[in-house]
């Protein structure tokens, strides 16, 4: 696995690693913070956790990230990027703020954009979609003020937690590559 780290603002982005797979990452499934992800309702346990991590890092077409607290250095959370390829067009995003002591201070917001700054920088990715259920609101609005928008009609999905109503939603990255463009003057 290549090491890398990508600075965001509050953040700091990397690879997640078989050391990250502990008992505090266990107990974020534990909490209300999981409602809305993959495993929802489903027991989590360490054995488990640590072989969906096995699976997710040994996988060529997965980035998986961890989200890492700038400040205390401590890892708060997870993005992944599935199916993933730096010269595929697009992919997939998944994000988790595990740690409550996180949730709604701007961390998810922030671990999304230095990501996609990252993806429109350095890969061929030019738009990244991702499922939301269409209770969590405050993730809908996040997502929206971060360049997603809606695609498509909501449909019903059986997850992790039961069925729900899943909005899909979907940014441009060549639209934020454009928004960077600027025409400078000719000082010849």
């Amino acid at each position: 696995m290549i090491d890398f780290t990508i600075e965001g603002g509050m953040i700091r982005l990397r690879p997640i690693r078989h050391s990250d797979v502990n008992d505090s990452y266990v107990s974020w499934f534990n909490n209300q913070s999981a409602e809305f992800i993959e495993f929802g309702a489903e027991r989590v346990t360490l054995k488990r956790l640590k072989s969906y991590v096995d699976e997710k890092i040994s996988d060529p077409h997965v980035l998986m990230l961890a989200i890492v607290d700038r400040s205390e250095g401590r890892h708060i959370g997870n993005l992944k990027f599935e199916p993933f390829s730096p010269r595929e067009a697009d992919c997939d995003l998944g994000v988790f703020i595990g740690d409550t002591n996180f949730l709604g201070r701007g961390y998810g917001s922030d671990a999304i954009r230095t990501a996609l700054d990252f993806l429109r920088d350095m890969t061929a990715v030019e738009s990244v979609s991702l499922g939301v259920d269409q209770r969590n609101s405050r993730a809908i609005a996040a997502y929206s003020k971060l360049g997603f928008s809606q695609v498509g009609i909501p449909r019903r999905v059986l997850g992790g937690g039961g069925e729900y109503v899943e909005i899909r939603m979907r940014v441009s990255l060549e639209q934020r590559r454009q928004a960077l463009t600027v025409d400078l003057p000719d000082f010849d």
